[in-house]
């Protein structure tokens, strides 16, 4: 048979594309690049800021503006379609190869309403500042502030405990207001006498329906915090990611799974076609970005449909959305087709093939190709199996995380562009913006092959058309599972066919290795990069110090390394530092001291670093104690007060749990104090007072002594 045209070839990737962007089909082992063709759905709409809209009382109002650059809907019938598509491959990749039946039902596909009443326009509001000496919450970015479970802002101290929040008067000292709310809250932030309070409720799951999770948003006014009042609430579907408050804007990011044609909603209604742009071509889940003026009430909602594993970091001008990709079943699949395809030379197959691809029928694709398989010689068809089996198992993939960048400016936001580096982050410390435009990432990449199994032969009996069968299909969702049983009609003729099929899945290869990367923000190019850091170990911590990135990965041993960025086209290790255990948790101190919360010999772990030279780092002081800290998951929990050189720290030392008071300077560490309080979580101070907090009592100390001054049970007043 004549060798496949490379033009009929490129012709099967160009059907292979699903709406948005292509499959990640690569052929590059056969043929080279090629060309990646893209539909975008409609023209990216001009962002216009329009005139504020007069407000009648206090209510929320919905700031319509478009994103340049991504690929959108221009409406829900279109959506619904891509969904569908969409649904059929994630099908796929959820039950692996091994199909048990899919029955597709034909018909039009629905249409979805479109709300109405949409407005435009943005207000930038300033927070005010205060000279009481008042600890804030540990952020990792200097004005942008970050949820938790307890806010201060010298008047109030409110602590999120289940369903309800406790509103603490300092002065008072004791419960002065609670709000009851129908779901647990997940984070608070408080600003300009406005406490946001940001709350979820649970998935709920029965034999036939399950509800999806759904974040709220509620603005209290507590100039008088004895009567909080209610201005507004605003409730988008999917689970809190993560969220931000930056020049008066909270910028909160929910993820909510990919399931079938349901789209993201915004109290209760269906969010606008064209505010749903896609990012990945095969996306898992909704990232949604909820931007809410807590002065004016006004609010942009936009979603991406990304894949799993996305992080947000975002800077006083930027966010950005992280999104990981490792190999997936579907994956390889996919070069398992195009490898079969390329042996088998038969161009009105390869054609065929492709039309069942772009409509995602991955398994009567690949039942296509065993039939094929099946109809040849024997020896010709072990040859074909063996020859792919041996191109994809020399195939090396390397996981990829991109960036999507956008220019948040109050409630608008503009997308920038993307760009991606090998690996994944550990969590948002692990990205940082760097002074002079350029943006720093550290990654642990792992290097996946293919594995190819041969799947036994399949036969299938005898029938005639019309025959029905009845098959029982297994569903869960969740923990819940139930059977339903079906009838499907078989189509005849099928007698004695064999599948001689491989079986193609993801595997790891080699060992891990880590590496930095330097991006300049201007063309959203990399510019820097370190790479083959400790191979076989993982990051564990990271931190930027000025143009210092500090790293730790472990294996065995914890590596400290210190990486100079202030070249950032040529990245280079000042000096690493080996000891016992590992820091989850890195903190600056000064220019010349660092903290490190962590673990070593499954004891907590508090280190003090001498960084003043970074090519001789010295671990200079540690405190080990039996026991675990909530700060090793959670950096909120750290609270350091540089007035006095104390850290405090919740811990669980066996029977007794409490806050850790440990005292700094240049030279060493030593324990100041176990505050005994059971189950605390947080501490605070204001003033020359400390409190404690747990989700049941407040304890109020005095400073520097630490000595009891009284308790404050958390309780209806």
């Amino acid at each position: 048979m004549k060798k496949m045209d490379r033009g009929l070839f490129a012709a099967l990737l160009v059907v292979a594309l699903v709406l948005g962007a292509s499959l990640p089909i690569a052929v590059d082992y056969v043929f080279g690049p090629l060309t990646t063709v893209t539909r975008t759905y409609t023209q990216p709409p001009t962002l216009v800021t329009a005139p504020s809209i007069p407000l009648s009382g206090e209510e929320l109002t919905m700031v319509r503006q478009g994103l340049g650059g991504l690929s959108t809907f221009s409406s829900f019938e279109e959506l619904a379609q891509f969904l569908v598509r969409v649904s059929k491959l994630r099908e796929f990749l959820y039950r692996g190869f091994y199909r048990t039946l899919l029955v597709y039902s034909a018909g039009s596909e629905p249409a979805l309403p479109m709300p109405e009443g949409l407005g435009a326009g943005a207000v930038t509001i300033t927070p005010t500042s205060t000279a009481t000496r008042i600890s804030g919450t540990n952020v990792q970015v200097v004005g942008i502030d970050e949820p938790d479970i307890v806010k201060c802002d010298g008047r109030i101290v409110a602590v999120a405990s289940g369903e309800r929040v406790f509103v603490v008067g300092i002065p008072e000292k004791r419960v002065i207001s609670v709000i009851q709310l129908n779901k647990p809250v997940s984070g608070l932030f408080l600003l300009n006498k406005s406490l946001v309070v940001i709350a979820q409720s649970a998935i709920y799951s029965t034999m036939s329906v399950q509800t999806e999770p759904t974040t709220s948003v509620y603005v209290y006014n507590v100039t008088s915090p004895d009567r909080p009042v209610l201005r507004g609430e605003i409730s988008i579907t999917g689970s809190l990611l993560s969220a931000r408050l930056g020049n008066g804007v909270v910028y909160l990011v929910t993820s909510q799974p990919i399931n079938g044609i349901e789209t993201p909603t915004v109290n209760g209604e269906p969010l606008p076609a064209d505010r749903v742009s896609v990012v990945d071509p095969l996306p898992t889940s909704y990232t949604n970005v909820l931007a809410l003026d807590v002065e004016n009430l006004r609010y942009s909602v936009y979603s991406f449909m990304t894949s799993d594993g996305s992080w947000l970091y975002m800077s006083p001008t930027r966010l950005y959305i992280a999104s990981l990709k490792r190999p997936t079943a579907l994956d390889t699949y996919l070069y398992a087709i195009n490898a079969t395809l390329e042996q088998l030379q038969d161009p009105s197959l390869a054609m065929e093939v492709g039309n069942l691809v772009a409509q995602g029928d991955i398994d009567d694709a690949v039942e296509l190709l065993a039939k094929a398989l099946a109809s040849l010689p024997e020896d010709r068809a072990s040859s074909i199996i063996s020859k792919v089996g041996s191109e994809l198992e020399s195939i090396r993939i390397v996981e990829k995380t991109t960036f999507y960048v956008l220019d948040v400016n109050g409630t608008e936001a503009r997308y920038r562009g993307s760009f991606s580096v090998d690996g994944g982050v550990l969590d948002q410390f692990s990205m940082e913006e760097q002074l002079g435009g350029y943006f720093v990432v550290a990654t642990t990449s792992s290097t996946w092959g293919i594995k190819v199994d041969l799947r036994p032969p399949v036969f299938t009996a005898e029938s005639t058309s019309g025959e029905g069968v009845e098959v029982t299909v297994r569903e869960c969702r969740g923990d819940v599972c139930w059977e339903t049983p079906i009838t499907v009609t078989v189509a005849p003729g099928r007698a004695g066919y064999r599948y001689p099929t491989p079986i193609a899945y993801p595997v790891r290869v080699g060992e891990t290795e880590n590496g930095v990367f330097i991006v300049d923000l201007e063309n959203l190019s990399i510019v820097g990069e370190l790479r083959g850091l400790a191979e076989g170990e993982r990051i564990y911590a990271a931190r930027l110090i000025k143009n210092i990135l500090f790293l730790v990965t472990f294996r065995q041993v914890d590596p400290l390394f210190a990486i100079d960025i202030s070249d950032p086209s040529s990245p280079k290790v000042l000096g690493y530092l080996k000891i016992h255990g590992f820091s989850d948790y890195l903190h600056p101190l000064s220019d010349d001291t660092m903290l490190g919360i962590g673990m070593e010999n499954g004891m907590l772990k508090i280190s003090l670093f001498n960084i003043s030279d970074p090519t001789k780092m010295s671990e200079i002081s540690k405190i080990v104690v039996e026991g675990w800290s909530p700060a090793l998951r959670d950096h909120h929990a750290v609270t350091i007060d540089p007035d006095y050189g104390l850290l405090f720290i919740p811990v669980y030392l066996g029977k007794v749990s409490g806050i850790l008071a440990v005292s700094f300077d240049g030279q060493a560490l030593s324990v100041y104090k176990l505050i005994e309080h059971v189950n605390a979580v947080r501490s605070l101070y204001v003033g020359n007072e400390l409190f404690t907090v747990s989700q049941s009592l407040v304890k109020v100390l005095s400073m520097p002594s630490l000595e009891l001054l009284s308790e404050i049970p958390l309780e209806a007043p």
